[in-house]
C-alpha cells in the first residue's frame, strides 16, 4: 500500500506539510457547503414553494460576479492574506446570523444567496491560496493530495447533513 501511496502522490521533502495543510482547509470548506447547502434548501423550501428556487438562483448567478469583483479590488488593496482571512471571517459571521434568525422569512431567502456565493468564493480562495504558496512542480506533485482532501470534505459533508438530518 505505501508503494502505491508513493507512486500515486510523488511527494518530496516540505511537500506533504503544506499539501496536508491545503488539503485539510479544502475539507472543512466543502464540507461546510454541503452541510449549508442542504440547510439552505430546507429553510427556503419550508418558507417559499419549489418554484421560486430558480430565482433564488438567479439572484445567485447575479450577485456572485459582483462579490468575486469586490473581492479581487478588496484583495489588490489589502494583499491576499488579509483577504483571505477576511473572506473567512465574513462567511463565519455570515453562518452566525443566520444561526441567529433561523426562523426568520426574510433570512431563508438571504441564506439561501449567501451560501450559494460563499460556494463559490470559498473554494477558490482555497486554490488561490494554493496557487500562491506553491510553485508550479510543487503544485504537480501535492493537487493531488489537496484535491482529495476536497473529495473527503464534500463525503464527509454529506454524512454529516444526513447525521444531523436524522437527529
Amino acid at each position: 500500500m505505501f508503494e502505491f501511496l508513493k507512486r500515486a502522490f510523488p511527494l518530496q521533502r516540505g511537500d506533504l506539510s503544506r499539501g496536508v495543510l491545503l488539503a485539510v482547509y479544502l475539507f472543512f470548506v466543502i464540507s461546510a457547503y454541503l452541510v449549508a447547502g442542504i440547510t439552505r434548501d430546507a429553510l427556503f423550501l419550508a418558507q417559499f414553494p419549489a418554484d421560486m428556487l430558480p430565482y433564488a438562483d438567479i439572484a445567485v448567478f447575479l450577485l456572485v460576479p459582483l462579490v468575486v469583483a469586490g473581492y479581487i479590488w478588496i484583495g489588490e488593496r489589502t494583499g491576499l492574506r488579509r483577504a483571505l482571512i477576511g473572506g473567512l471571517l465574513l462567511s463565519g459571521l455570515g453562518a452566525l446570523v443566520a444561526a441567529a434568525f433561523a426562523d426568520s422569512t426574510w433570512l431563508s431567502s438571504v441564506f439561501y444567496v449567501w451560501v450559494g456565493i460563499f460556494g463559490v468564493l470559498a473554494p477558490a480562495q482555497g486554490w488561490t491560496l494554493a496557487n500562491y504558496v506553491l510553485a508550479p512542480r510543487e503544485a504537480k506533485r501535492v493537487f493531488g493530495v489537496v484535491a482529495t482532501g476536497a473529495t473527503a470534505g464534500g463525503t464527509f459533508g454529506a454524512l454529516l447533513s444526513r447525521v444531523l438530518s436524522e437527529a
